[in-house]
């Protein structure tokens, strides 16, 4: 693992957002897998910033809630929109993502169909406080393709937000797998903040295992983590 260590999220973000751009602009049909939430906003803000040209850039999301339709605003859908193809200005075609509008086995066998044969060249990851990467979960298979997860208590709390309560965050998400993650040619995880710090230190320090999944990228040949000081205060 390659380890970015910055003094704030906005340095750390501006740094990962300018790896990013120099790959497109090196490989303008590159390939990116995509993640939402919080973390990973002001990457998507730098990388706009930074003008790369993206009208060959295909990219796939990692995830999406199960049953949750895409005029959602909690929809990652809906942020996707908001944070990367409006700003862009991409056409729909560039886009790759499971659906929340269609029956969880539709959604699967249609992102399934859409992935096949794709290389990543680069895969975006945030990393939960339990460690999870995409929505698999601590027990997930690290044999799985693009499948269905139960998403974790912890999971759901931390996203409650975007829903009002816990209660109506949705029980089930459409994810890559740990395969489908380790397949691409390079990987670029942020991570901010010290509720991230444990996480963060058992994904580099700690044993490789299921019960902190992203522990697994040790086994990635091309790696680059890119931590503010707070979620890298727990590394020796």
């Amino acid at each position: 693992m390659n380890i970015h260590r910055f003094d704030t999220k906005e340095a750390a973000s501006m740094a990962a957002a300018k790896r990013v751009a120099a790959l497109i602009q090196q490989q303008p049909n590159v390939t990116l897998g995509l993640a939402t939430g919080s973390t990973p906003i002001l990457f998507y803000k730098y990388l706009h910033q930074l003008g790369p040209v993206m009208d060959q850039v295909q990219s796939y999301n990692l995830d999406e809630y199960v049953g949750l339709a895409s005029h959602h605003p909690a929809s990652f859908y809906q942020y996707m929109q908001t944070h990367f193809v409006i700003p862009f200005q991409l056409r729909p075609s560039q886009l790759h993502r499971p659906s929340g509008d269609l029956s969880p086995d539709q959604s699967l066998q249609e992102y399934r169909h859409a992935l096949k044969g794709v290389t990543i060249d680069l895969q975006l990851l945030g990393i939960g406080t339990n460690g999870h990467i995409g929505f698999n979960e601590p027990g997930c298979d690290f044999d799985n393709d693009v499948h269905i997860e139960t998403l974790d208590a912890t999971t759901k709390n931390a996203n409650q937000a975007s829903f009002g309560s816990a209660d109506l965050v949705p029980d089930l998400a459409i994810t890559m797998g740990i395969k489908s993650i380790l397949s691409a040619k390079q990987i670029v995880l942020l991570a901010f903040g010290d509720a991230k710090a444990d996480a963060v230190a058992q994904m580099i320090q700690g044993p490789v295992t299921n019960e902190w999944p992203a522990s697994v990228l040790q086994q990635h040949q091309n790696v680059h983590v890119y931590l503010d000081h707070a979620a890298a205060a727990k590394l020796t």
